[in-house]
């Protein structure tokens, strides 16, 4: 989506504008339209959500999620009487 088509869906007169106005608490609805004029105010306001809710770029944890997926697909593949003989094996070592 364009830069111009962006800043013009937002500034729709249907009264979009004026609604996020009033659940983002600003006072003026012309500020929402100049919301695309800078480049850099989404990315830092994304950094700002990472900051407050501890996220951190998939980049960092990908191969570790990979690695869980994996992991959790190759348990998929186990015949389920294999599955349950290993459950057993625990609850009776659990109970000696």
């Amino acid at each position: 989506m364009s830069r111009a088509s962006s800043t013009a869906r937002v500034g729709a007169s249907d009264g979009s504008t004026s609604n996020l106005a009033a659940q983002l608490d600003i006072a003026d609805p012309a500020c929402v339209k100049s919301y695309t004029d800078r480049g850099k105010t989404k990315l830092e306001h994304a950094w700002e959500i990472q900051r407050e809710y501890d996220l951190v770029p998939f980049a960092e944890v990908e191969d570790e999620l990979v690695a869980w997926i994996a992991d959790q697909a190759q348990a998929l593949r186990r015949p389920l009487s294999d599955q349950m003989r290993s459950m057993t094996d625990c609850a009776q070592v659990a109970f000696q």
